[in-house]
């Protein structure tokens, strides 16, 4: 039996830069979302950063104890989302190294990485610019992620109506208050994905006829097309935004002000300016949410409120329940009012 041909070994930052390209290119027709593309930009030139002179190192010569090396610097770097100290002078976030464990990376910020390197390498092996993948002989792969930080986790139902309510604003203090309620409303309502909504053009949306509901077709994570019902309230919202925009309205179902699609990030600043006029109107039921958190709350209030997890899954575009149950977070209050309704609690007499 002839053994296979040796691998065509190239350098390890021409690598990185070949396979990003290749996922650039496959985001094009939507067999990667922009938002993974660009969580792999950032881990790999993050790796390449970490990883002991890493402009010596080809395809072939990374082990498993490089990755070790790197990842575990990595983990030892303070979580970028903590606001530095009063005086604290910070060149880049993403590099600052930690003080404390507290300070330092989330478990699942880790892993995250490591799922990125395990996808590029075993790149390298398909396009044979590696023989076997560094990840197989890696040691260092985080097990518990932890809790989810609170802005990831699912809002009550009053605070959730807040959001709905106060976080759109009005034509008088947000020229796109039309826009952010549709926003808000596919995240929180019917809990699509930030990368799902920007993704979305107008022609997907489809308005309600006698015998059916408004619906939204949606391409998910999965790389599969699924059908979402509107409800009326957010088909009128839907129908009357593309109609203030006019008929020759570019593409994209929500538009910038410079009439361009947006950009996940953009629905992330959305939603933080969405949570600041919450906190100004009404403080006591304002929290800080992420569009993950959204996403959380939907599944959290609908299962709460007896839906079936299987129908729970298929909105949700879960392959598994298993997967949805993860989503239900605990609201307050939940377990006591549960509790007092057990079917075996004494009748009052």
């Amino acid at each position: 039996m002839a053994l296979p041909p040796p691998p065509t070994e190239i350098p390890l930052s021409e690598a990185v830069e070949r396979y990003l390209e290749s996922c650039r290119r496959r985001a094009m027709i939507r067999r990667l979302s922009a938002a993974t593309v660009g969580n792999y930009t950032v881990d790999l030139h993050r790796f390449l950063e970490l990883l002991p002179a890493a402009g010596e190192h080809t395809t072939e010569s990374v082990t498993g104890s490089h990755v070790d090396e790197a990842l575990l610097a990595y983990a030892n770097t303070a979580d970028h989302r903590r606001k530095p100290a009063p005086g604290e002078q910070v060149e880049d976030p993403r590099k600052r190294m930690a003080t404390t464990d507290a300070d330092a990376k989330a478990p699942g910020s880790t892993l995250r990485m490591r799922r990125s390197l395990s996808r590029f390498f075993a790149y390298c092996v398909e396009q044979s610019w590696a023989t076997v993948s560094p990840m197989r002989t890696s040691e260092m792969e985080p097990k518990d992620q932890g809790k989810l930080r609170v802005e990831r986790t699912s809002l009550d139902l009053a605070q959730a109506q807040a959001l709905l309510t106060h976080g759109p604003g009005d034509a008088a203090s947000n020229p796109h208050h039309d826009r952010d309620a549709i926003a808000l409303g596919l995240m929180g309502v019917l809990g699509l994905r930030a990368g799902e909504i920007v993704a979305a053009d107008a022609d997907h949306f489809t308005r309600a006829t006698p015998i059916t509901p408004a619906s939204v077709q949606v391409y998910g994570k999965g790389r599969t097309w699924r059908t979402v019902p509107v409800p009326p309230w957010l088909e009128d919202l839907i129908v009357a935004y593309r109609g203030r925009l006019g008929a020759d309205a570019p593409a994209p179902l929500l538009l910038s002000p410079t009439g361009r699609r947006l950009a996940v990030r953009d629905i992330e600043r959305l939603l933080e300016r969405a949570v600041k006029r919450t906190r100004a109107a009404d403080p006591d039921r304002a929290r800080a949410v992420v569009p993950h958190g959204l996403r959380h709350t939907a599944a959290t209030l609908m299962l709460a409120e007896g839906w079936d997890v299987k129908v729970v899954a298929q909105l949700l575009d879960h392959s598994s329940v298993n997967t949805t149950s993860q989503y239900l977070d605990e609201l307050p209050g939940e377990l006591s009012v549960a509790v007092n309704a057990h079917p075996l609690t004494p009748v009052q007499t």
